[in-house]
């Protein structure tokens, strides 16, 4: 098995990530107020005082007056999320990898903005969820093994100073 198979998610990977989303073993719920609740993992160190390198934490909040799959689309649909996350920065994708598998950037603030996403998505592209309907992605596919991993503590001092003003890179029309 080649080392790009490893890295993409099959339907094996996502049906692990909900049992993992769902589960309560093993896992210390950390905060609980108001409808929001924020849970670390708990793990065994192991034998040779060896931590685990992913430290997990899983955050559920309950949002009245909007479903659950509303939530997903407002938190999947990049266009809509320029409208309600005024925090964000930037946005952008890149290419697929497979069906279920995507590369992009986003520098943002989560907000609770589902109340607003149902009228909006009526009238902007309202069929259009690439993140739910793979075959609506058109984003140019891209080889993984093109990618490299990044570590978190590398992009700390990232020299940005050759970029343009967010503004002048706009497209006025």
């Amino acid at each position: 098995m080649s080392r790009v198979s490893n890295i993409l998610p099959d339907e094996a990977v996502f049906v692990d990530f909900k049992k993992q989303c769902l589960a309560t073993d093993n896992w210390q719920n950390k905060y609980d107020n108001n409808g929001m609740q924020v849970w670390i993992e708990v793990r065994a160190v192991n034998k040779g005082n060896h931590v685990p390198k992913v430290h997990k934490m899983k955050c559920k909040m309950i949002v009245n007056d909007v479903s659950a799959a509303t939530m997903f689309d407002v938190l999947h649909d990049s266009r809509y999320r320029k409208k309600w996350d005024v925090t964000m920065q930037e946005s952008f994708d890149i290419a697929r990898l497979s069906a279920n598998a995507d590369v992009g950037y986003y520098s943002c603030d989560v907000h609770k903005a589902g109340q607003e996403y149902s009228n909006w998505k009526s009238q902007n592209s309202p069929d259009l969820k690439p993140w739910l309907y793979p075959e609506q992605n058109t984003l140019p596919m891209m080889d993984p093994a093109e990618l490299s991993i990044q570590r978190a503590d590398s992009l700390e001092n990232v020299d940005e100073s050759s970029k343009l003003d967010a503004n002048e890179g706009e497209d006025s029309s």
